[in-house]
């Protein structure tokens, strides 16, 4: 309830009531003095009708109405403020009126006057003092009362005239859906709409340039506005929300600029479109010609942006244009080109993981997608028809119908040519360890020892004394890799783990389980504050696996045999829990090399060495990966036959299968994947939550063509969460 209804509640409550009993005017100035002034008004009311002529009651109406006036928020509530005011002011000129009758009053009733501070330290008061008081109030309220009416007035004003504003930018917006729409009809009433946008908008910054001299000449509570003005870029998006003028930074949207733009472009003529589109044309054929012919990679290669204006035009022009559709082809493509020359496609470049490497060639197969279907549409598009619209542009950019023809056609192979040579520098990347194809050596030094941070798979039996070969590297989100594989000695191998920062070795730590025996290092999962790893012992042909976890400065923090003797192909550890979950295959070093015929999966609390859960089956297959995602694992191989619980898979089809299992170790499902051709795996990444990639080759081969220094052809697949191929570059 606002006071000015409180006030009149007060009066008709009055003017209906018999008074049993005359209220204490004492009780009333405690009241005040206690800063009730609600209270004290309504008592202040009941008493004037106990005794109309006691100048104090109208003396305290007046400083209460005065503090209310003073108080209120002429920017909010006006018509209070207004009302208060001339509270004031009455209730002041009838007490003047009643203390001309009583010239002795204040005298005689100094303490009911003090309630004000201003009076509450005078000595001797009298009438004259209290009414220098009062007319400095009315003064004061007057001055009040001028500049709080006039800064609202304009406040007022201005918060109109740009909601007004607001309201022709909107019907804008409703009669146009995209901005294009406006240059392809122009119609006589988008130049009325935006000449009522720049007057508009120049009465409201009018107005707010007055209230703000305004108020700085005479300060309204703490407001101290100031606006800022927000370009309108993106229609439909931007200058559709309304501002709230009562807090101190306004965003407002410039409605001016916009309208004078949209001005300007409705008077662009068809001979500066025509000397648009050939520039647009031959700067989009140099950036593509400036990347195709460089073969330096970089991550600074900037992509070309087409002027936004110039499409408008083109399709002021021309609605739905397949030159729209050409610049959009050719600004693709070029972003497609700056995207495979960033240093992830380097293959002489090592700093780049195959897991970044498998994300970043992800959003090149995106860019491949959607240029694709750009092309699509421009041989859909592209006639006799589309030719003579445009004659002008083709024969002088493109020679001619022939000329353009001729082009779309080459584009049809050159994309797909390009990105099979992209994919082949992925498979490359990906497969150089196994089939050592470094050009140089990667590696770092320990105690005048090199250590390989290439993997290589050559069982400890085979390998030369006095080296060190590395079997798994892994890196964790600080840049750190840890390094595990063995030591080969004369009459066997220790394992070692390496800690390697900066390509420097922080630190290693060797086992060994005898003169005689063959131990090493399988896989090492790194984390922030150390690492996990498997290590194998082979003793008189009776193996043994052990779970050791390392802390970041390379101390022991637990070191578990294993039950499982077979070969830990995979391995993911919950650092919270203190779990891992492995999958075993085989025995032998190279996952390609197997021909076992069982895998198991479980996880293992490490504390109580209790396995929580098993999966064992039939699996007549190569383990390509496992990967986890949100809840599930999913197990990617090549396979012949498997085996698991009723289901039996056999290779007729397809040479890929995905078998998921929920992270409680439950079986789930399993999927064939029938790409367009043949498909041998090699091996898989996950993307995000929802996407897997697979890479491979058109062919089941292990080798490396030396005499052609290639490898077969790859193939590439991108699978959604429901493992169905949404990518193929086959």
């Amino acid at each position: 309830m606002t006071k000015k209804t409180l006030i009149t509640a007060i009066l008709f409550f009055i003017g209906n009531i018999t008074f049993a009993q005359t209220i204490k005017y004492d009780d009333i100035i405690e009241t005040i003095n206690n800063k009730d002034y609600e209270k004290a008004y309504a008592q202040l009311f009941e008493y004037q009708q106990t005794d109309p002529e006691f100048p104090n009651t109208y003396f305290q109406l007046g400083y209460i109405s005065y503090i209310w006036a003073k108080n209120s928020d002429p920017l909010v509530e006006f018509e209070q403020t207004v009302y208060h005011i001339r509270n004031t002011k009455l209730y002041y000129s009838l007490c003047i009126s009643k203390l001309q009758k009583e010239e002795k009053d204040a005298k005689k009733n100094d303490k009911l006057y003090k309630t004000v501070s201003e009076l509450q330290n005078v000595e001797k008061l009298d009438n004259i003092i209290v009414l220098d008081f009062i007319n400095s109030q009315l003064k004061d309220i007057d001055n009040f009362d001028k500049n709080a009416h006039k800064s609202a007035e304009l406040f007022n004003k201005m918060v109109k005239k740009y909601n007004e504003t607001v309201d022709v930018f909107l019907s804008i917006i409703e009669n146009y859906a995209q901005l294009k729409d406006i240059y392809l009809e122009q119609k006589s009433s988008i130049l009325k709409s935006t000449n009522e946008l720049i007057l508009l908008f120049d009465s409201t910054m009018l107005f707010y340039e007055q209230y703000k001299i305004s108020i700085n000449n005479y300060p309204i509570k703490n407001y101290n506005q100031q606006i800022s003005i927000s370009p309108i870029k993106i229609y439909r998006l931007q200058g559709i929300t309304r501002s709230n003028f009562l807090i101190d930074s306004i965003k407002i949207w410039d409605y001016k600029t916009w309208a004078k733009e949209v001005q300007n472009n409705l008077g662009t003529d068809i001979s500066h479109f025509r000397e648009t589109i050939i520039l647009t044309n031959k700067e989009l054929v140099a950036k593509e010609a400036e990347l195709s012919n460089t073969n330096k990679f970089s991550n600074s290669y900037e992509t070309y942006e087409i002027d936004q204006k110039t499409l408008f035009e083109i399709e002021k022009f021309d609605y739905n244009s397949f030159l729209t559709d050409l610049f959009l082809y050719r600004k693709s493509k070029i972003d497609y080109l700056v995207k495979g020359k960033r240093i992830f496609n380097d293959t002489s470049n090592y700093s780049v993981s195959n897991q970044n490497r498998a994300i970043e060639y992800y959003e090149l197969a995106i860019l491949k997608q959607k240029t694709d279907s750009l092309l699509t549409i421009l041989n859909q598009k592209f006639t006799k028809e589309t030719y003579t619209k445009h004659k002008d542009f083709f024969d002088f950019s493109y020679q001619g119908f022939e000329g353009i023809n001729k082009y779309i056609q080459q584009e049809n192979t050159s994309l797909n040519e390009l990105f099979l040579k992209d994919i082949k520098k992925f498979e490359y990347s990906t497969n150089r360890d196994y089939f050592h194809l470094h050009s140089k050596p990667i590696k770092t030094t320990h105690k005048g020892k090199d250590i390989s941070l290439i993997i290589k798979n050559i069982e400890p039996q085979t390998g030369n004394p006095n080296e060190y070969y590395t079997i798994s590297v892994d890196e964790n989100i600080l840049g750190e890799k840890y390094v595990t594989g063995y030591f080969k000695t004369a009459t066997g191998s220790s394992a070692f783990i390496a800690k390697i920062v900066n390509n420097q070795v922080e630190w290693i730590k060797n086992t060994t389980a005898g003169t005689n025996a063959y131990e090493y290092g399988t896989i090492v999962k790194a984390t922030p504050e150390g690492c996990v790893a498997i290590i194998h012992t082979t003793i008189d042909e009776k193996n043994q696996n052990s779970v050791i976890r390392l802390n970041a400065d390379g101390k022991q923090v637990y070191k578990k045999k294993l039950q499982n003797e077979n070969y830990p192909r995979f391995i993911d550890y919950d650092e919270i829990n203190d779990e891992i979950t492995i999958a075993f295959h085989g025995t032998k070093i190279d996952n390609f090399d197997q021909t076992d015929d069982s895998l198991t999966i479980q996880k293992i609390d490490i504390a109580s060495d209790k396995i929580l859960w098993q999966q064992n089956f039939y699996f007549d297959a190569n383990l390509i990966n496992i990967i986890k995602m949100d809840t599930t694992f999913h197990l990617i191989a090549n396979y012949s036959r498997i085996a698991i619980g009723n289901e039996n898979f056999i290779n007729t089809k397809s040479n890929i299968i995905i078998m998921k299992f929920s992270t409680n170790g439950k079986y789930i499902q399993s999927k064939e994947i029938i790409p367009n051709h043949f498909m041998w795996g090699t091996c898989a990444y996950k993307i995000n939550s929802q996407t897997i990639n697979i890479l491979g080759y058109t062919k089941k081969s292990n080798t490396y063509n030396n005499k052609i220094k290639e490898l077969p052809t790859p193939y590439y697949l991108i699978l959604d969460e429901k493992s169905n191929i949404i990518f193929q570059n086959f």
